[in-house]
């Protein structure tokens, strides 16, 4: 209570400037299934096992190059991302960067909508 009167955000294990993000404390995994279980009647332990079965699909499903497509709220893909040339910052020398595959989210239109 004592850091939030300071203007620090309490997390489960971290400790962060309110001023350093907008609109307040990140909202961590936890705290995502403490406020799902407080919202659905569910007990922490069941909506622990759909939060960690729905990212490990996500995941999954990445990993082998599908889409997950959420209509309204989005869309869980990969992106690939060409090989380009860089400098090292330490030493100033060019160095090949490789083409690599990134995970991206496009947020869909509801979500869009409640963000504005």
């Amino acid at each position: 209570m004592l850091l939030e009167q300071a203007g620090f955000c309490c997390s489960t294990k971290n400790v962060y400037p309110t001023q350093r993000v907008k609109g307040g404390c990140p909202m961590n995994k936890q705290d995502l299934i403490d406020r799902i279980s407080s919202n659905s009647g569910l007990t922490k332990k069941d909506v622990e096992k759909v939060v960690n079965g729905f990212l490990d699909e996500v995941t999954n499903a990445l990993g082998s190059g599908e889409k997950v497509q959420l209509i309204g709220f989005g869309t869980f893909e990969t992106r690939k991302r060409s090989s380009r040339s860089g400098r090292n910052p330490q030493t100033g020398d060019k160095i090949e960067i490789p083409e690599s595959t990134v995970p991206a989210f496009k947020a869909g239109s509801r979500l869009k909508e409640a963000v504005k």
